[in-house]
């Protein structure tokens, strides 16, 4: 098995395409090339050059610097979903869940601690270096949201109690069991 080593020493051998590089095989200029790469071409691009630019996208195997259009924005296309247990069956839902809620403009990116270990907020901190354009948090404890102390948009996931931080999305067990037992007694269930 080839080393961690040797393939990271590989990978660095090859230059990041750049949009001037785009720009050099399509023959356009490099706001040409971001018009394109980001869709907004309509009534600014014709369709020659469109084309020309996602021929040379193509072939070079361009991808949009997202670092770097976040930095001009001041905000990314990202949401990370803080969790502390990814191997429970639940949040597969709660992913799939916020996936379809998010749509195509946003990517999702997971923050996931071991089995029974609780987030740290000095770890998240560091993600919100990427200036996410959203943080989601589930089963947050009091003291982890005191040492957060995060910026932007916060949405807490399953924190009865802890509303007054942030908007919550919680799970009403209690109701759910009233309705599962109505439903029993209704379906001539009588005993457990």
């Amino acid at each position: 098995m080839e080393s961690l080593d040797r393939r990271s020493s590989r990978a660095h051998r090859t230059p990041r395409v750049t949009a001037a590089m785009v720009a050099a095989r399509a023959g356009v200029s490099t706001a040409t090339v971001s018009l394109v790469a980001n869709g907004k071409t309509q009534g600014r691009v014709s369709d020659d050059n469109i084309s020309r630019v996602r021929t040379a996208i193509a072939e070079l195997g361009y991808v949009v610097d997202s670092i770097g259009s976040s930095l001009a924005r001041g905000v990314s296309s990202i949401v990370i979903l803080v969790t502390p247990d990814v191997s429970n069956p639940f949040f597969a839902n709660v992913i799939a869940g916020v996936r379809e809620s998010l749509g195509a403009e946003y990517q999702l990116l997971l923050s996931v601690t071991d089995a029974g270990e609780s987030p740290q907020a000095s770890d998240v901190q560091k993600l919100l270096a990427l200036r996410p354009a959203g943080l989601l948090v589930g089963a947050p404890s009091a003291e982890f949201l005191e040492d957060l102390s995060a910026a932007g948009p916060l949405v807490l996931l399953d924190a009865p109690g802890l509303e007054s931080y942030a908007p919550s999305v919680n799970l009403d067990v209690a109701q759910g069991a009233r309705e599962l037992a109505r439903h029993l007694a209704a379906s001539g269930h009588t005993r457990a």
